[in-house]
């Protein structure tokens, strides 16, 4: 059974990542230095600009050192209020803005304004991101070893903002025997002008080391973005979820609300210091049973403290 979830995860992972036949390389980034690059853009997300080239490959530019965009396919581009504008980007009037050119005329906004730059001509395949992780460690003197894996993906509309993630698992010991574990993660945020949103959330997971043969959630949450930027992002959402639980004892079986808390913060800068901040805090205490809550915890910081020497930290708990 595991082995079949793992085989089905790491097909998904690789269906997920291959990516759609590329469209022109047409699109113009102006540099505040007068240079000008042509390739095809494939995001701006977190303070970078992804562009693809012929020469150079895909590169990334932060985001603050460009002076203006041209391009005459459809995107969405994001504020950091949260609105959304639709349509072609074309040279704006003022140096260090862009235009949209979209339905309902041209939307002028300042470069420092942008959020996030989404492709919207891209098929399905391009506009999905994601990661694959693989690893294997032994350990013959204590007689330990593990196989984990995991992957996140991403997919991005001009409504629609949905993710899916899963991690599998297996730790083999010499004195215990196997305990395996996995989960499954999915949300669907539904995109609104300005700084609200819903959310729809489902997971399902697996621990046999505490006894749980099978966890279900389903819920729904209103959430805010308290800060959103092109270098930051802090969110939060509150709702309810019911939960349906198979421990390996049967009698142990039963459902449960609880109310879904969950706090999120991410930084990401480019320039000296560069940093990135990746957190988020999950708590989901029971409406039905006092005094029990479930909790996670996930934080990760690479720091640079002087050129070219970092710090990492993590930390993942619940």
């Amino acid at each position: 059974m595991f082995r079949f979830a793992l085989s089905s995860f790491v097909a998904f992972a690789l269906f997920m990542s291959v990516s759609a036949s590329a469209r022109d390389k047409s699109d113009v980034i102006h540099l505040v230095n007068g240079d000008r690059i042509t390739g095809e853009i494939i995001e701006l997300r977190y303070g970078q600009l992804s562009l693809k080239t012929d020469s150079l490959g895909t590169v990334r530019i932060d985001w603050l050192d460009i002076a203006s965009v041209e391009s005459p396919h459809n995107f969405l581009v994001e504020s950091n209020s949260g609105n959304s504008h639709s349509g072609v980007i074309t040279a704006a009037r003022e140096a260090g803005h862009i235009g949209i050119s979209g339905d309902s005329g041209i939307v002028d906004l300042p470069v420092t304004a942008v959020a996030m730059i989404t492709q919207l001509e891209a098929g399905f395949l391009d506009r999905v991101n994601g990661s694959v992780s693989l690893g294997f460690n032994q350990t013959k003197s204590s007689g330990v070893s593990s196989l984990s894996f995991a992957f996140d993906t991403e997919y991005r509309s001009e409504r629609n903002l949905a993710s899916l993630d899963a991690n599998f698992s297996s730790t083999d010991t010499s004195d215990q025997g196997t305990f395996n574990q996995y989960s499954l993660n999915f949300a669907n945020q539904f995109l609104r002008p300005g700084e609200l949103f819903w959310l729809g959330l489902a997971s399902y997971e697996s621990n046999e080391q505490q006894g749980i043969d099978g966890r279900l959630l389903i819920g729904a949450a209103r959430g805010k973005y308290w800060v959103r930027n092109s270098d930051a992002e802090f969110a939060t959402f509150a709702g309810v979820g019911v939960t349906q639980e198979w421990a390996l004892v049967p009698a142990a079986a039963r459902p449960s609300a609880e109310v879904v808390l969950r706090l999120q913060w991410r930084i990401f800068r480019f320039r000296d210091p560069k940093t990135t901040l990746t957190s988020r805090l999950l708590a989901m205490p029971s409406l039905t049973e006092s005094g029990r809550y479930r909790s996670t915890a996930t934080v990760s910081l690479d720091h640079e403290l002087v050129k070219d020497f970092y710090i990492d930290l993590s930390f993942n708990g619940g």
